[in-house]
C-alpha cells in the first residue's frame, strides 16, 4: 500500500509542478505584455487567450489533489465535534467515499467534454488568428481525476489501517478531545 501511495504522490507532485510552471508562465507573460505595451506600444498577441484558457485553468484545477493531500479543503464539522473519535472516523470515511464518487463522476463527464473539444479542434480567434485551446480542456478532468485518486486512496488506508505512502496531512479527528480540554481550562 505504501508504494501505491508513493506513486500517487509522484502524480500529485507532477500536477503541482505543472501548476507551478503555469503560474510562472502567466507571470512572465503578463509582466512582459504590460511592460512592452506601456513602454513600446507593443502587445504580445494571444496574452488574453493564453492566460484565461491555459494558465488560469491549470492553476485552478491541477492542484486539487495537492489540496486534498494537505487536507486543505474546507470542512464543517460542527455537528460531529462532540461525537466519539471512532464515530468521527467512520463519518470521515463515508464523507471521503461519497466525495470520491462525486469527483469521479465529475472527472468522467469533464473528460467527455475534453474529448469533444479535441475532436472538434476547439479554438478561439485572437486578432484574426485562430488559437487552439482544446488541450486546456484536459486540465480540468486530470485535476479532478487525481483528486478522486487521493480521496479513494485515503478511504482505503482509513478502512484497512494500512500505512500511507502518500505523505498526506491526516484528517484531524481529535476535535472532541481538544474541545473538552479547552472547556476544562
Amino acid at each position: 500500500m505504501r508504494s501505491i501511495g508513493k506513486g500517487i504522490d509522484l502524480l500529485v507532485s507532477a500536477s503541482t509542478g505543472l501548476c507551478a510552471f503555469a503560474i510562472l508562465m502567466m507571470m512572465i507573460q503578463i509582466v512582459l505584455d504590460v511592460v512592452l505595451r506601456n513602454l513600446f506600444s507593443i502587445a504580445i498577441p494571444g496574452t488574453t487567450v493564453l492566460v484565461t484558457n491555459y494558465w488560469m485553468v491549470a492553476v485552478s484545477y491541477l492542484p486539487l489533489a495537492l489540496t486534498e493531500k494537505m487536507n486543505g479543503h474546507i470542512t464543517v464539522d460542527m455537528a460531529v465535534v462532540a461525537l466519539s473519535r471512532r464515530v468521527r472516523h467512520w463519518i470521515a470515511i463515508a464523507a471521503y467515499a461519497v466525495s470520491a464518487v462525486v469527483v469521479v463522476a465529475m472527472a468522467v463527464r469533464l473528460w467527455s467534454e475534453a474529448t469533444k473539444a479535441f475532436t472538434h479542434g476547439t479554438f478561439v480567434m485572437e486578432l484574426g488568428t485562430p488559437v487552439v485551446i482544446w488541450p486546456a480542456y484536459f486540465f480540468v478532468p486530470i485535476g479532478f481525476g487525481l483528486y478522486a485518486l487521493v480521496l479513494a486512496y485515503r478511504v482505503i488506508t482509513m478502512l484497512t489501517g494500512a500505512e500511507s505512502g502518500l505523505g498526506e496531512v491526516p484528517a484531524d479527528l481529535g476535535h472532541a478531545e481538544s474541545a473538552s480540554s479547552a472547556k476544562a481550562r
